[in-house]
């Protein structure tokens, strides 16, 4: 993923439109692969998303690996609500030395100050990476808080930017994105057990069209 430089002009800023796709194509079948950190920006990184990156490698499907770039944040704080005595899970995750966490649907939010309050309410213990003394979620800016099980994130910040391995995600490019997915999605499942099926996805394996029966294998493979 991306670790380019973030002090550009924010011309394309996120709306509530763009926003709210993210908060569905990350927590319908999504999970929490990553985090790093540098001055002022924090980022986390998702695989399993719905939205239509091209492959990482050939004959390989979309890629579904996509990161929210936090920049000049306020607020960064970990959060549990399980019987985890310590946050060795936070630690372990930036260095890719334990499973993804699979993110909580409904439970996911970047536009609902309600929804995000009660996460963070919800929380019995909280690592604190930044902060400062405002309540979260604060007015203005952009927010994330989510569950990812018993583990997730409440951040604040004055910017977000969507990356993924194709570069910024615009609004605009969010949105064609996720819908080039669903065309994407119907088309693997159209083809799925036949001569001319498409490379093995994770996100469209757990996205079953309704009525169909079949099991499936969980995990994190096919497409990040």
């Amino acid at each position: 993923m991306h670790k380019c430089t973030y002090n550009k002009l924010f011309d394309k800023e996120m709306n509530h439109d763009a926003l709210k796709i993210l908060e569905d194509a990350i927590s319908d079948v999504g999970y929490w692969r990553y985090w790093f950190s540098e001055k002022e920006m924090f980022q986390i990184e998702f695989g399993g998303t719905q939205l239509h990156n091209s492959p990482q490698e050939e004959n390989s499907p979309p890629s579904g690996i996509l990161a929210l770039r936090f920049v000049k944040p306020s607020s960064v704080v970990a959060i549990v609500r399980g019987e985890e005595e310590d946050f060795e899970w936070f630690d372990k995750l930036s260095k890719d030395e334990i499973e993804p966490f699979t993110v909580s649907y409904e439970e996911f939010t970047l536009t609902d100050s309600s929804l995000a309050q009660e996460i963070i309410q919800g929380a019995k213990k909280k690592k604190e990476i930044s902060c400062s003394n405002e309540q979260l979620p604060k007015k203005g800016g952009f927010y994330l808080a989510f569950w990812s099980g018993d583990v997730g994130m409440a951040i604040h910040a004055e910017h977000v930017q969507a990356l993924s391995h194709d570069g910024e995600l615009s609004p605009e490019l969010i949105k064609e994105k996720n819908s080039k997915w669903w065309t994407y999605w119907r088309e693997y499942w159209d083809r799925r057990d036949t001569d001319a099926a498409m490379p093995q996805d994770y996100a469209c394996e757990v996205t079953i069209p309704a009525g169909t029966e079949i099991n499936i294998e969980q995990g994190s493979g096919g497409n990040g």
